[in-house]
């Protein structure tokens, strides 16, 4: 409960708990020296909304963080007081869940995450959901009614159910938050979280060439190239959509990603195919004929007919899936731009490409896309086979005719029985 203290200079002080936090501050307008008439004024003008204030404070929620503004705006410019050595207890107990999620945003700003972008979307409902809830009031309960609850709502944009990976990424966000904050002192410790299972969340999709080409038909000429050179080196998306002219080296007969353009931060290099090489030479006097008619100077790789760096491809991409799909060219209404990077994977397992130099290709610093997706060489697989069969015919096995030890119907007397006929092998 807010009361009345006097410093040793004779002033008063309010002091009051925000959040179980020990605050005193002075009175608007002040100092205010310890007399009957300022303790009088004070109570009646100052305590009284304070202690409502404080006591809806407490209570955390929408109302609590209306209640701790009402409070801010009551002392807008005084310096709030705190206990010249506040106790732990007191740090955590006014420790926000907005706070800690601001740890998060703060940490991949500062250390310049190439993914803040896909935090930040994650941040918005946490936001929301957590406004003005203590972290201290945080258990895994509250976590699994978050993860249930957003498993009810659906998206703004494809009006479904929300997808469960999503879910998972926003409470990914929120266990690193807690972390961030139990490192700091300002929470005791992490909640549970238990997350949604994405075992049958692993894209399945390949493409097959009649199809690529089915939808590289449906796109228009400024596309073309783009798509091309997805489909044949398997790189991402913004990899090459972020190519410069530069990065094409004619003379090397190499098409390069620079150091730092990648998802994982390392170069990479592209010997050109000669299919692929015809291509961007064409792209390339493509890009002299839109200079010679604009009078610009033009560094991207990919533009539209009026010199503008192309961006982004997923709107007129969808929009020749669909046409290739209505048009029964596509088993899929749904395929990916990234089903190329699968696609590509394996067809450069069934070239016989080591796949050592097949990853370095393509980016990939694991080989769990193989496992993954049960891709296989195919050279591998036959000898595989013919291996298995050699150990099979080495005990015995016919694999010409039948199996040995075959069961052979004789007749003895008047009574059929069945014998064992020894391998062929093994008959003198």
């Amino acid at each position: 409960m807010a009361r009345i203290e006097t410093d040793p200079q004779g002033n008063i002080r309010i002091a009051f708990k925000l959040n179980g936090v020990r605050v005193r501050v002075k009175p608007e307008g002040g100092p205010f020296k310890d007399t009957k008439t300022n303790r009088a004024w004070i109570t009646r003008d100052l305590l009284a909304p304070l202690s409502t204030w404080e006591a809806t404070a407490s209570m955390g929620g929408e109302q609590g963080e209306s209640a701790r503004k009402e409070i801010g705006k009551m002392f807008a410019s005084s310096q709030a007081l705190r206990h010249s050595a506040p106790m732990r207890e007191d740090r955590l107990a006014a420790t926000t869940v907005a706070d800690l999620l601001q740890l998060v945003e703060d940490d991949y700003r500062l250390n310049g995450k190439r993914s803040l972008a896909k935090v930040l979307s994650a941040l918005v409902r946490p936001r929301e959901y957590f406004r003005g809830v203590l972290a201290a009031d945080c258990d895994g309960a509250m976590m699994l009614r978050y993860r249930d609850e957003r498993a009810q709502e659906t998206s703004h944009k494809t009006h479904r159910l929300l997808a469960r990976a999503t879910i998972n990424r926003e409470l990914v966000v929120i266990r690193s938050a807690f972390s961030h904050g139990k490192k700091r002192g300002l929470v005791k410790e992490v909640p549970h979280f238990e997350l949604f299972s994405e075992k049958d969340n692993a894209r399945q999709g390949f493409f097959e060439h009649d199809e690529y080409l089915a939808v590289l038909k449906r796109l228009s000429p400024a596309l073309k190239p783009v798509v091309q050179v997805l489909y044949t080196t398997g790189w991402r998306r913004g990899e090459v959509l972020g190519l410069n002219r530069h990065n094409l080296d004619l003379k090397a007969n190499r098409l390069r990603l620079e150091v730092g353009t990648t998802k994982n931060m390392a170069g990479r290099e592209f010997i050109l195919t000669p299919e692929l090489r015809a291509i961007l030479v064409a792209q390339l006097e493509r890009i002299e004929a839109i200079e010679r008619r604009t009078g610009w100077k033009i560094e991207a790789l990919w533009v539209y007919d009026d010199g503008s760096r192309v961006k982004n491809i997923r709107n007129a991409w969808q929009t020749a899936v669909k046409r290739a799909y209505k048009a029964g060219e596509l088993r899929h209404a749904n395929m990916l731009i990234h089903d190329f990077r699968r696609t590509v994977v394996r067809n450069l397992a069934r070239a016989n490409v080591p796949q050592e130099w097949a990853m370095r290709m393509t980016g990939h610093k694991t080989a769990g896309v193989y496992r993954r997706y049960s891709i296989m060489n195919d050279a591998t697989a036959e000898a595989t086979v013919q291996q298995y069969a050699r150990f099979m015919k080495s005990q015995g096995w016919d694999l010409d005719g039948a199996p040995p030890m075959a069961p052979q119907r004789v007749v003895l007397g008047k009574r059929e029985q069945f014998t064992h006929i020894e391998p062929k092998s093994q008959i003198k």
